[in-house]
């Protein structure tokens, strides 16, 4: 009896075990994720600082270089954060294509609106209306990654809901068979 009794404690307390550190799992992923939520955000508000500071540089305040490197940076920080934290194909596809688009705002920067801006030429302003496309389409993608991203997540929170309700059935079977056990 006692031998019994022992073992459905130590299954009891194995499977206890087992589905907290399930959770625990889930719960890390779940973090993981609304991390790369937040990541997609920042880059999102960094791509639209880059284009607010080239509109000032454009009229003529030249104080806005470094507030749109800094903005420039931080997309860049961001998408290869993303890059890095992105696993699914189709997601992937989307960091990679705002990537592509945040390195090409830059290259017309650099190439187009800059040069213009300490020449004081008119081109300035004609090069930073043709970048506010390539800023919608970040927007566009962004939504669409962050979507999906969301999606995701509520998905693993929905998981994580089940685990918790598996493991609390579990304790509730071990607590109601192990006192008939010893009867």
């Amino acid at each position: 009896v006692f031998a019994a009794l022992g073992t459905a404690f130590a299954a009891a307390f194995w499977s206890q075990l087992s589905g907290l550190a399930d959770i625990e799992r889930a719960l890390d992923e779940l973090h993981a994720q609304e991390e790369e939520m937040r990541v997609a955000l920042e880059l999102e508000g960094a791509v639209r600082e880059q284009f607010a500071h080239q509109a000032h540089l454009v009229v003529g305040e030249e104080a806005h270089l470094d507030g749109y490197r800094a903005a420039q940076e931080r997309a860049a920080h961001f998408g290869a954060l993303l890059a890095a934290a992105v696993k699914e194909p189709e997601a992937a596809g989307w960091v990679a294509e705002i990537r592509a688009l945040t390195r090409e705002l830059d290259r017309v920067f650099q190439e187009r609106i800059a040069p213009s801006v300490t020449a004081h030429a008119a081109e300035a302003a004609q090069a930073h209306a043709e970048t506010y496309p390539i800023v919608f389409h970040v927007e566009e993608t962004v939504d669409r990654l962050f979507a999906f991203l969301r999606n995701r997540s509520v998905a693993r929170s929905g998981a994580v809901d089940e685990l918790h309700r598996a493991t609390e059935r579990l304790a509730l079977l071990f607590a109601v068979a192990v006192p008939l056990l010893v009867a």
